[in-house]
């Protein structure tokens, strides 16, 4: 019997299980007005294939998207308990608000040290205001609250773990979480303006060409012949080059692999005209 679609955000409770096939947590669901509704659970099952092995922890929110059924399971003391198992086909992290900030500050391992006095306390401080002060690395601010390390630390966690907007869009376009993640641990909060220099820098953290591509010519409307563009067909024509197993590349190899990257699905680039482009960068790089 299939189940009905289910889509909706889940803040991490617990931990379930955690192996290189997926993951699944159970928690809470979260309400329109950013509420945890603590009298309800749902299961969460996300494949190895969605969830590309990121490590979630507790009190994380994921807008998650897939099918979903009721499961019974028998407890220890054999209560049978009924419980909304969600197989996940998407996952996006969210940034929490309200009374979720306080569980994410308080539960993570990456703000380890705050615990549920200092986050309740933060919160009371500032309200909703938080967010833009931790945006802001506003130390000052926070040691109205925590020590001056402390809020040191804070900030410096936040800078990965607290940029939601920028790992969103990066999902939004399907780069996977744990590349995702890789990117935004190496930038840290220039990461969206590092992106929007150059997103095809995605590529150095062994992100699909297709992907970024889609992503720079959708998102930061690149153009076909942007020197960007240009410079990142010959960078992904090498890598494919090694994955043949050659250890060198000539122009003659480079050629049609470039071309097919420049061609791509785009009904609007004929093949003489991505050979053209191919021949350009490719004349670029030589004269460099």
């Amino acid at each position: 019997m299939s189940g009905s679609c289910w889509n909706g955000t889940v803040q991490v409770s617990a931990i379930r299980s955690r192996r290189m096939r997926g993951v699944i947590f159970s928690g809470y669901p979260i309400s329109k007005g950013g509420e945890a509704r603590r009298s309800e659970c749902i299961v969460v099952v996300v494949p190895g294939a969605v969830f590309c092995d990121q490590d979630i922890d507790l009190g994380e929110c994921w807008e998650v998207q897939g099918e979903a059924r009721v499961e019974t399971r028998e407890l220890e003391n054999g209560y049978m308990l009924k419980e909304l198992t969600v197989n996940a086909q998407s996952t996006v992290l969210v940034q929490p608000s309200g009374e979720l900030i306080v569980t994410l500050l308080a539960n993570s391992k990456a703000f380890s040290g705050i615990g549920w006095r200092k986050a309740e306390t933060l919160h009371r401080r500032f309200g909703d205001s938080l967010y833009e002060i931790l945006d802001c690395r506003d130390t000052e601010k926070l040691t109205e609250v925590l020590t001056p390390e402390m809020a040191r630390r804070l900030v410096e966690a936040w800078k990965v773990h607290g940029d939601s907007r920028t790992l969103r869009l990066l999902q939004g376009h399907k780069v996977p979480v744990i590349i995702a993640m890789k990117v935004l641990r190496f930038h840290r909060g220039d990461t969206m303006q590092r992106l929007k220099e150059d997103p095809y820098r995605l590529l150095s953290f062994s992100a699909d060409w297709n992907i970024v591509d889609n992503l720079a010519r959708g998102r930061f409307e690149v153009a076909v012949d942007d020197p960007r563009r240009l410079a990142a067909t010959v960078e992904q024509g090498l890598y494919d080059v090694i994955a043949q197993g050659h250890t060198a590349a000539t122009v003659d190899m480079l050629f049609p692999a470039v071309t097919r990257l420049l061609q791509g699905n785009d009904p609007l680039v004929s093949k003489p005209d991505a050979q053209a482009l191919a021949k350009r960068a490719l004349t670029d790089l030589r004269n460099k």
